[in-house]
């Protein structure tokens, strides 16, 4: 697992600085981009097997997408994007006592707003650093929870639609030590469901970069993370649990530009247009 971590952060740190070192390519100034994008990098599934915590880094698994962006201005643009991720986490060392394994395939789809935080750099030296934040939806397809490791003395896997407080009132039924839920749980909620679809609302919020290479290129590296509302995407609600399953990815993206459409930009691509003003002179141009 470290082997897999460290290849991602070498991979990281040579998409980062050699595009400083390739790219001279004059960028446009003031473009109204259409451009497609394709990506690839490691996605990591915060679920309620394996580790506690929102952000999860150790178990990464492929992830794939494709975008449509159009930037309309030096700092604005849309983007519209449909992502897959093979998603899957254990206990293992974390929680050697239950051995649960789950397993996903996440497909999400979202539109998001992007703002990039300095105006586009002319030679594509400097990467172009944005933000973005937006809505969509997530898939949970065929989630399947197993414990094959089980062993005499493990915490067996809880039974299919029973609630949060039934498991607590069987538990306190024939144990000593008593035990209630925490005051964020719902008693409602059931610990395992058998469900082969679910989709929830979730929001992208997203962090990257972007150079440019050559005259329609771009190379991104971007970090987004799903805030899903909902526990299910892994089949599991267990007793202490209260945070939603969260997704987040690691994207080194290659775009290409479609087509430009600007006024009086300096683009290699598309010839300067001038709108039709009317100066205070009384002409037209």
């Amino acid at each position: 697992m470290r082997t897999n971590i460290k290849y991602w952060i070498v991979l990281l740190v040579a998409f980062i600085f050699l595009p400083t070192s390739v790219s001279k390519a004059q960028l446009l100034l003031l473009a109204k981009e259409h451009t497609g994008q394709i990506s690839v990098g490691p996605g990591f599934f915060s679920s309620d097997a394996g580790k506690d915590g929102v952000f999860q880094f150790y178990n990464p698994r492929i992830a794939v997408g494709f975008s449509y962006a159009y930037r309309m201005h030096d700092r604005w643009a849309v983007k519209a994007a449909i992502n897959y991720g093979l998603a899957g986490e254990k206990d293992g060392n974390w929680r050697p006592h239950r051995g649960w394994e789950v397993s996903t395939h996440l497909v999400d789809f979202s539109g998001a707003i992007q703002f990039f935080i300095l105006k586009r750099n002319v030679s594509g030296s400097c990467p172009d650093f944005y933000i973005a934040a937006g809505v969509g939806g997530i898939m949970s397809v065929n989630p399947k929870v197993s414990q094959p490791n089980y062993e005499l003395g493990m915490t067996i896997l809880p039974e299919v639609g029973i609630t949060k407080q039934e498991a607590i009132d069987k538990w306190n039924a024939v144990h000593e030590e008593q035990r209630t839920l925490s005051s964020k749980e719902n008693p409602d909620d059931i610990i395992q469901t058998d469900k082969k679809l679910l989709v929830a609302p979730m929001i992208p919020l997203s962090i990257g970069a972007t150079w440019g290479i050559g005259k329609r290129f771009l190379l991104s590296v971007d970090y987004t993370i799903r805030i899903s509302t909902n526990d299910y995407l892994d089949n599991l609600n267990p007793i202490g649990s209260w945070y939603p399953d969260m997704y987040s990815s690691l994207s080194f993206t290659v775009g290409y530009i479609l087509k430009t459409d600007c006024y009086t930009c300096y683009s290699a691509l598309s010839k300067p247009k001038f709108r039709k003003t009317k100066a205070s002179s009384g002409y037209w141009f």
